[in-house]
């Protein structure tokens, strides 16, 4: 019976021993656990954030395109074409519009002897000057780092955020009218 009582305490203390490893071991769990996630967050934030800059600067690309597109099509002159190519550039970008609640995005078209691309946030668009006659540009310029253009909020300060993520997305399509109004050559065949 006394190996019995003697064998128990030695269970027992063994067993507490285990607990006390165990307990000291849960702060060291929670510091782990904040570090990894702290880890996790800023990767999950990054793929997002590039996610949202990459499917942006598309739908920019794409919305030029199909404005070019939309300035071939037949209209009396050339302002109509222009006009035709922003509704048209506009419409592709409209869930832009919707989710960024202000005016960070600008559409322009341009042609010679019209208003020039180059506006104030996108000074690298051609000015009305550069192109030939019969041509037409259409420039999108969208401010990602403005309150209103911002999709995703920044992280942290501002200043290093700012030095990752781009201050302006733009695109531009130029369509030549002259070569679209010219009839197929006839061949003799």
């Amino acid at each position: 019976m006394k190996e019995s009582v003697v064998s128990r305490l030695r269970q027992s203390t063994a067993s507490m021993r285990a607990y006390k490893q165990v307990s000291g071991q849960r702060g060291a769990y929670a510091v782990e656990f904040a570090f990894v996630f702290f880890i996790f967050f800023v990767v999950l934030y990054g793929v997002l954030t590039y996610g949202l800059i990459f499917a942006l600067q598309q739908s920019l690309n794409s919305a030029a395109e199909n404005g070019a597109r939309a300035a071939l099509k037949w209209a009396p002159d050339t302002p109509a074409r222009a006009t035709n190519a922003e509704s048209e550039a506009t419409s592709v970008t409209s869930w832009l519009v919707d989710l960024s609640h202000g005016d960070a995005l600008k559409v322009v078209s341009c042609y010679q002897g019209g208003p020039s691309c180059k506006t104030d946030v996108c000074p690298a668009l051609p000015a009305a000057d550069d192109l030939e006659a019969g041509e037409i540009t259409v420039a999108l310029c969208y401010h990602y780092n403005s309150e209103q253009g911002r999709l995703i909020p920044l992280i942290g300060p501002s200043s290093i955020v700012s030095l990752i993520v781009p201050a302006v997305l733009q695109a531009s399509a130029t369509a030549n009218l002259q070569i679209a109004s010219q009839q197929p050559a006839a061949t003799g065949e």
